[in-house]
């Protein structure tokens, strides 16, 4: 649609946020109509009406041709008009001035908004189409789409195109671009449970993967899409993924594959911090680069907690349990009880353990007998 609509128009909606309109009148009566971000559609919709409702006087199908590009293969340097020879305006403005146009513009058009990833050539193994068309002028053109159970696609009443004369009931396209528009969806209307509830599931999308051309794998890659919704809505779910867990509790915490990482959490973790505990807890030949210690080494208490303190973890990468009984280990496997490491907090939080026990235990660092 960004390739097919007025350059001008395209970035004054693209610069559009949330519900935003821009002011544009798309129907040249001589009044605005307000527009939105994701309804370019209707720019290209009523151009085409241009080209094919003559009860509309001449000079406003003229004008609406300006809602269309003006570029093409000689003006722009973008590889998509590279088979676009003439801008999409000029042939409209050529097909209201002349009839005899009217096919050059709907096979132009074709190329943009068609969509080369649905298999037009689809059949049955007795080779009927199953992507017949009826109508002989592009105006007249309407579709219709079987799955291979020979059920004819019934899109939704609410779709823009449900309207047009041509479409003379829910199964009928009013043209290959409502085709392409019907099976695109698969690439940005997706079910998500935060912000697009109504969006097609998984179970919508894959009956449209059928129609879909085997070119660069693009069935294949439909097909895995009911996959990837699910995924999303499971893996991605915010409570999910932070609901105070470090790790989501859809992640099996007693896969032996998920190993503990066994590094020297405090030392490693908070160098500054375990030369700190040393300095204050052994006197500073300690460290002269020639002290040695052996099996006959003694130790004071609170070197003694220094040193055991140095394996400690600085924080927490625990996975909870999903009932834990807390004091009693023996509920949990051997390679979770791995991963449970233990936090030291700051020592200015409001939690009573923090205070009542850390800072005493400075203080009798600070004071050792």
């Amino acid at each position: 649609q960004d390739k097919c609509i007025n350059s001008d128009n395209n970035t004054a909606l693209n610069n559009l946020t949330g519900n935003s309109q821009a002011a544009i009148d798309i129907d040249w009566d001589g009044t605005a109509d307000q527009v939105k971000r994701w309804e370019k559609w209707k720019l290209i919709d009523k151009a085409a009406e241009a080209v094919w409702n003559r009860n509309l006087a001449k000079t406003v199908r003229q004008n609406r041709c300006s809602n269309l590009s003006s570029d093409n293969a000689s003006s722009s340097s973008d590889s998509d008009f590279d088979n676009v020879p003439t801008s999409m305006k000029d042939l409209c403005l050529t097909a209201v001035n002349s009839d005899s146009a009217i096919t050059s513009f709907d096979d132009a058009m074709s190329a943009l908004t068609e969509g080369p990833f649905v298999n037009w050539n689809l059949q049955w193994d007795n080779g009927t189409s199953r992507i017949p068309v009826t109508g002989s002028q592009p105006w007249e053109k309407t579709y219709k789409l079987y799955y291979d159970n020979g059920t004819a696609v019934q899109y939704p009443s609410n779709s823009h195109w449900a309207n047009d004369s041509r479409a003379t009931d829910n199964t009928t396209f009013p043209g290959k671009w409502a085709v392409a528009h019907y099976l695109q969806e698969v690439m940005w209307n997706l079910y998500n449970s935060e912000w697009n509830p109504n969006g097609l599931t998984g179970s919508e999308v894959e009956p449209r993967c059928e129609f879909f051309t085997t070119t660069d794998n693009i069935s294949t890659y439909c097909s895995q899409l009911p996959t990837y919704i699910e995924a999303q809505s499971v893996l991605a779910n915010p409570s999910r993924l932070w609901g105070g867990d470090a790790i989501p509790y859809f992640i099996n915490t007693d896969d032996t594959r998920i190993i503990r990482r066994s590094s020297n959490g405090y030392l490693f973790d908070d160098p500054q911090s375990t030369k700190m505990l040393y300095t204050r807890t052994f006197p500073k030949e300690t460290f002269n680069g020639s002290t040695t210690w052996d099996s006959s080494t003694t130790y004071t208490a609170d070197q003694v907690f220094a040193l055991i303190f140095t394996f400690f973890e600085s924080r927490s990468k625990t996975p909870i349990p999903s009932s834990p009984i807390y004091g009693d280990l023996n509920s949990l496997s051997s390679n979770q009880k791995a991963w449970l490491e233990w936090k030291v907090r700051d020592l200015y939080t409001q939690s009573a353990d923090e205070k009542d026990m850390f800072i005493p235990l400075l203080n009798a660092l600070d004071n050792a007998s």
